[in-house]
């Protein structure tokens, strides 16, 4: 009777352990998962907060020639803006910082028939 008393309580034991092994693999997998839809989110913002600020960076231009730059803050980031006019070309930069997340953009634009127009967009490494 003792050795079946013991038996069960070693099967008990390493069952429980399997499935603590089990648990936490599948804890640890949950969490990886959460980190990497958070970094993609934050990735997104950074995006779209860059290219936000070349659409500001555009339109401060087309107010005033003489815009060169300017660092924006919201809640969510910091975007800086950065103008450089070469003739008729306005060179637009932009990089945004969301958490640890930075996304860089460069626009250029020209001036048509008085209107700001942009004739090229990349996102920078």
């Amino acid at each position: 009777m003792r050795c079946k008393g013991f038996a069960m309580l070693t099967s008990i034991l390493i069952v429980s352990a399997i499935l603590l092994s089990v648990g936490l693999g599948i804890h640890a997998q949950l969490r990886l998962r959460y980190a990497d839809s958070a970094t993609n989110y934050q990735r997104i913002q950074a995006r779209e907060l860059g290219l936000s600020c070349l659409e500001e960076g555009r339109y401060r231009v087309s107010r005033d020639s003489l815009f060169s730059s300017d660092t924006l803050a919201f809640s969510g980031g910091v975007c800086a803006i950065n103008v450089t006019k070469i003739g008729n070309t306005y060179i637009m930069t932009t990089e945004a910082r969301v958490s640890n997340i930075i996304q860089r953009f460069r626009m250029e634009s020209e001036t048509i028939d008085g209107t700001l127009t942009p004739t090229h967009y990349e996102q920078l490494p």
